[in-house]
């Protein structure tokens, strides 16, 4: 794999990685009724997650472009493994954290 795949692989984790830490950032202000600053996060998360994707869209485009017979061609990187998992777990937890944001005005909203 190139030096410069590797590097966009490396972008793809790292913005996946902060997506989720804005998540988590913001069912923290959630938690303590800060609702204004638990959108901001939650939109920041999403623009980061949306970083990560576009650069994951590109790998599948050109890990589609390279297929042969019966997929034969088509690059296994464990790095790009990775990335993967970490978009999952971001993915995964912006749905979680959107619940929780949601459950927390909930419950604001009843005291």
């Amino acid at each position: 794999m190139s030096e410069e795949n590797v590097s966009r692989i490396v972008q793809m984790i790292s913005t996946a990685g902060l997506a989720r830490a804005r998540y988590m950032e913001a069912v923290r202000s959630a938690k303590t009724g800060d609702f204004e600053k638990a959108g901001r996060l939650m939109d920041e998360g999403d623009k980061c997650f949306g970083k990560a994707h576009e650069i994951h869209g590109e790998f599948l485009e050109a890990g589609a472009a390279s297929l042969t017979d019966c997929g034969r061609g088509a690059e296994i990187n464990l790095i790009l493994i990775h990335g993967e998992d970490q978009m999952m777990c971001a993915e995964t937890f912006r749905m979680m954290a959107a619940e929780l944001v949601d459950v927390y005005q909930r419950l604001e909203r009843q005291m």
